[in-house]
């Protein structure tokens, strides 16, 4: 739990403190609370979604496979292309590209030196910067310690970028939809020292 928003400046110092206190939690400690709720028997991986509804009788999810399971209730929660949200409401448009990306991620904490530790510790931190915004806080650790020096922090940085396809484009030549997993993200080689840009 954040106590305080804070504001850095280019020097890393904190030019504004904000006493807004914030719960962050991590997506993979929300769906661990959550998939303890659920049997193993009524657990189903490896089948995507394509699109759910109701009857008089229950509510139904349409499987990529073609199976459908019927429930007493679907929630919609799967994610910015959302089958769901479509099926509910076929006439709103979907997500539109806003110009920017998000570089995310999770590094265990006792990683930070003691200097931005000391300084991030129990904040919600934001740096502005033309063109992007980084901002970060802690998140609990994959086995759920919420301990100061055991959990982790997350960290993104908001970037404009105007060539989406570029970005999300992985190993494959593939073009992604929403977002890349690091371990398809291309590598791409930079101007070698010394060297000059192509």
């Amino acid at each position: 739990m954040a106590r305080e928003r804070i504001t850095l400046d280019h020097d890393g110092g904190v030019s504004s403190v904000d006493a807004t206190p914030q719960m962050q939690v991590s997506w993979d400690h929300l769906y661990s609370a959550a998939r303890m709720q659920i049997p193993d028997g009524a657990y189903h991986l490896g089948r995507g979604v394509i699109a759910a509804g109701q009857d008089s009788n229950s509510a139904w999810t349409q499987m990529e496979n073609g199976e459908r399971l019927c429930a007493d209730l679907v929630i919609g929660a799967d994610g910015v292309g959302s089958a769901v949200r479509c099926s509910m409401l076929p006439d709103v448009r979907g997500p539109n590209y806003a110009g920017y990306v998000a570089w995310r991620a999770l590094v265990p904490e006792r990683l930070l030196p003691a200097t931005s530790s000391t300084v991030l510790s129990d904040c919600f931190a934001f740096y502005h910067m033309p063109g992007g915004q980084a901002l970060g806080h802690t998140v609990s650790s994959v086995d759920g310690q919420l301990e100061p020096g055991k959990q982790r922090y997350n960290g993104i940085w908001y970037r404009r970028s105007p060539d989406l396809d570029a970005i999300l484009t992985g190993q494959d030549d593939r073009v992604h939809r929403y977002s890349l997993p690091p371990s398809r993200r291309q590598v791409r080689q930079g101007p070698r020292a010394g060297g000059s840009s192509p």
